[in-house]
């Protein structure tokens, strides 16, 4: 007997850019409809923004209590690394009209890239402030008040404001990665993405298991939506979703974050980003792997297993930035291969904890 969740339509739907569905229904004169799916856009931005701006402000925090003698240096390089270029260079009118409106909404908080090393710390509050997309705002109070064509150059605008405004937090992020593996050791990247981990995904990984499986599998398709930026931007993040019978497959390609920053930033002498030099455990055992995407050991895998007893979404990482990373969720979670435990020394059903989860040196 079959056993199916979607027919093919709905998967190639999950994986549209919403904003762009919310285009068509302009289009089509279905506002009622556009206002709806506009909403799901805040939805979606709103759970990645509020989980990448913790997991940046986790790792300052992180080196702050580990490092104390360096902590007052990684602000700085973040800045140098990140912020003080963040929309500079830009050759696409949408998103240089985004950086505009962006750079006003931090002025009128007092904040510009120049100035911003004089508060006092990335808090979580400034971070979100800076980092929170406004221009689904405008488009949801703009839809059945202004004439379409307006409305639908601000759903295009407000894609590229989310898209810089993702790309400047994976950034953050791996920039940060990149000072603690170049200051205290790569080692201690590993160390840092347990306890940035532990401190961000705990909660809304458990809120995530009451869903039903199939819940589940939606919500991870919306997450991925968000993180591909609606498709707009250097090496835009696209994926597809693949059915059988026992598991979703959804093959990135590139990832909307990791893969996108591996693409553009390799050969980037200013923000040439953390890779490993030795096989780690918590970068899937490779070296020349990059410090950012190996986050995904620990909250796709190692945490949850330690936590539920199985990863919630194991997969296979790119073997290059040209190949495709492959996430899958199986239906049931008695189906995941033992491969996902076996390469972190679990056995499945049975979970010990290895000793090496990394450690300050």
């Amino acid at each position: 007997m079959t056993n199916r969740w979607f027919n093919p339509e709905e998967l190639q739907q999950m994986s549209l850019p919403t904003m762009d569905k919310v285009v068509e229904l302009i289009e089509a004169k279905d506002y009622m409809q556009a206002l709806s799916l506009c909403r799901d856009v805040k939805k979606e931005w709103s759970f990645l923004h509020r989980l990448m701006a913790e997991s940046f402000v986790a790792l300052i925090d992180f080196v702050e209590k580990e490092f104390e003698d360096i902590s007052p240096k990684i602000l700085v390089y973040v800045y140098e690394r990140v912020w003080k270029h963040a929309f500079k260079e830009i050759n696409d009118d949408g998103r240089r009209e985004a950086a505009k409106f962006i750079l006003k909404s931090w002025l009128e908080l007092n904040v510009h890239p120049s100035n911003l090393l004089h508060h006092d710390t990335f808090t979580l509050e400034l971070v979100k402030e800076l980092t929170q997309p406004k221009l689904d705002r405008v488009v949801l109070d703009s839809i059945t008040i202004k004439p379409d064509i307006e409305v639908i150059k601000n759903c295009i605008k407000s894609k590229h404001e989310w898209g810089l405004l993702h790309d400047l937090l994976v950034e953050s992020i791996a920039a940060c990665l990149t000072f603690i593996g170049d200051s205290v050791g790569e080692e201690n990247v590993g160390f840092a993405l347990k306890k940035m981990t532990e401190k961000v995904w705990k909660v809304p990984m458990q809120k995530m298991e009451t869903l039903d499986r199939k819940q589940i599998a939606m919500a991870l398709a919306a997450t991925w939506r968000a993180h591909s930026t609606g498709g707009v931007g250097n090496e835009p993040g696209k994926f597809t979703i693949i059915e059988d019978d026992e598991k979703i497959t959804y093959e990135l390609e590139p990832c909307g974050s990791g893969q996108r920053l591996w693409r553009q930033g390799i050969e980037n002498p200013d923000k040439k980003y953390g890779f490993t030099e030795k096989e780690h455990f918590w970068s899937f055992n490779r070296s020349d792997f990059p410090y950012y995407c190996s986050h995904c050991t620990y909250m796709n895998e190692i945490m949850p297993i330690e936590w539920t007893g199985e990863p919630i979404y194991p997969l296979d990482p790119p073997t290059s930035p040209d190949h495709p990373c492959k996430w899958y969720f199986y239906k049931n979670k008695d189906d995941v291969p033992e491969r996902f435990y076996e390469r972190y020394g679990y056995q499945k059903g049975r979970v010990e904890i290895p000793n090496s989860q990394g450690s300050k040196q």
